[in-house]
C-alpha cells in the first residue's frame, strides 16, 4: 500500500512528530508512506495533493493549512476513488472517512483554565489564535474561561 501524508508545515513539531510516526509506522507494516510539505501555503498543499493524486496512492492523509481552500483538494482526490483522512484540522468539504483530532474546544478551555490559575484569577488574558483558516484554531477560540 502507499499512503500519502499531506501536512501543512514541517516547521511545527507537532507535524514533524506526526510525520515520524506515521513513517515508523509505514515501515513496521511494510507499506510505502509519501509526505508532501505545503509550508503552510495552501496553494503548494492543494498541488502537492495533485501530486498524490496522480501517483495513484492508496489513501491520503491531509492536515489542512485552511478548511475552506481545502475542499477542492479533497473533492478531487474523493473524484480519483481515493480515501481521505483529515488530521487534527478538518475540511469543510468533500468526503472525508475519518477524522483524526484531539478536542480543541476542550483544549482551548484547559489552556484558559490553567492561565487563569496561574495569574491568581485576575488580570487580562489576550488569546493568539494560531493560523487563520484552521479548524483547530478555530475550535480553541470557542472555549471560555470565567473566574
Amino acid at each position: 500500500m502507499t499512503i500519502g501524508l499531506s501536512l501543512s508545515t514541517l516547521n511545527n513539531p507537532f507535524f514533524v512528530t506526526l510525520r515520524d510516526g506515521a513513517m515508523k509506522a509505514a515501515k513496521e507494516s511494510g507499506d510505502d508512506l509519501v509526505v508532501v510539505d505545503a509550508q503552510n501555503d495552501t496553494s503548494k498543499q492543494i498541488s502537492g495533493i495533485e501530486d498524490l493524486i496522480q501517483k495513484k496512492v492508496n489513501v491520503i492523509l491531509i492536515n489542512p493549512t485552511d478548511s475552506d481552500a481545502i475542499v477542492t483538494a479533497v473533492q478531487a482526490t474523493n473524484k480519483a476513488n481515493i480515501p481521505v483522512i483529515t488530521i487534527d484540522r478538518a475540511a469543510n468539504g468533500g468526503q472525508v472517512v475519518s477524522h483524526i483530532a484531539s478536542d480543541n474546544v476542550k483544549g482551548g478551555q484547559m489552556a484558559g483554565d490553567y492561565i487563569l490559575k496561574a495569574i491568581g484569577g485576575k488580570g487580562n488574558i489576550v488569546e493568539l489564535q494560531g493560523i487563520a483558516g484552521t479548524s483547530a484554531a478555530r475550535d480553541r477560540g470557542k472555549a471560555s474561561i470565567m473566574p
